[in-house]
């Protein structure tokens, strides 16, 4: 089945909230989807970064609010 979205003409928020919207249906069903190796990887990158105090955690809500009042 294709899809079209007026990608053009959507505002940067409209877009956020498709996105969202496509996230959240994805993760009903995460058994659908395997992660490539990389992502292994990167997370144990980013844990011997939060290890060596040059990154921290950031919890999703947090980040969701503040990507929202970046674009409102």
């Amino acid at each position: 089945m294709a899809v079209s979205l007026p990608l053009k003409k959507m505002s940067f928020a409209e877009k956020i909230q498709t996105m969202e919207l496509l996230w959240n249906d994805l993760c009903k069903e995460p058994e659908q989807f395997e992660s490539p190796s990389w992502h292994l990887d990167e997370l144990q990158h980013r844990e011997q970064m939060v290890k060596e105090g040059k990154a921290e955690y950031l919890d999703w809500e947090t980040v969701r609010k503040d990507i929202k009042k970046e674009i409102e």
